[in-house]
């Protein structure tokens, strides 16, 4: 379902390209659960990631250590694409099969939103609460946010097109 939404919302035509990731090392060895793997496109615009979306199974949705996981890693594709782009903010996407939460990269700032939650060596902190995660693309108001969020992509990079030179990779 996210790849037909992510080539219908970022058209080849337009500059965009939705592009799936490898598989980690990790996920392709023998122990690891297939329950484990991590779908991931990141989505660019003339080879400048502007989205990155991590799709995982939607029973981590009611497990606080998968939920956490998915946090964490969706932080850490910032830090993965920090040199990469040179839009001002990224959005990212952590969905737990049809339910997602939002994140944003502000690049100036280097900050990402929604703040992270310390983690505790004393207690058992929930880092990445279910609400996190209040959004479902099946819903009118999941497909809603989506198609916000890429009208202020295609805002963005639009004014970043006709404002200075956006290198094009050959």
């Amino acid at each position: 379902i996210y790849n037909q939404i992510l080539n219908v919302l970022f058209p080849i035509n337009d500059g965009f390209s939705v592009e799936p990731q490898y598989p980690l090392p990790a996920a392709q060895t023998p122990d690891v659960p297939i329950n484990d793997c991590t779908v991931t496109y990141v989505i660019t615009f003339y080879d400048i990631p502007v989205l990155l979306l991590e799709i995982k199974p939607p029973s981590w949705l009611h497990h606080t250590s998968l939920r956490a996981s998915a946090d964490k890693q969706i932080r850490k594709r910032f830090i993965d694409l920090f040199d990469l782009t040179t839009v001002p903010w990224l959005c990212g996407i952590s969905a737990l099969g049809t339910k997602f939460a939002v994140y944003e990269f502000d690049k100036d700032g280097q900050t990402v939103t929604p703040a992270e939650i310390p983690d505790s060596s004393n207690y058992v902190t929930d880092t990445a609460p279910i609400g996190l995660w209040d959004l479902d693309i099946v819903t009118g108001a999941g497909y809603t946010r989506l198609m916000r969020i890429a009208d202020d992509i295609k805002a963005m990079v639009a004014e970043l097109h006709t404002s200075e030179p956006i290198s094009i990779s050959s």
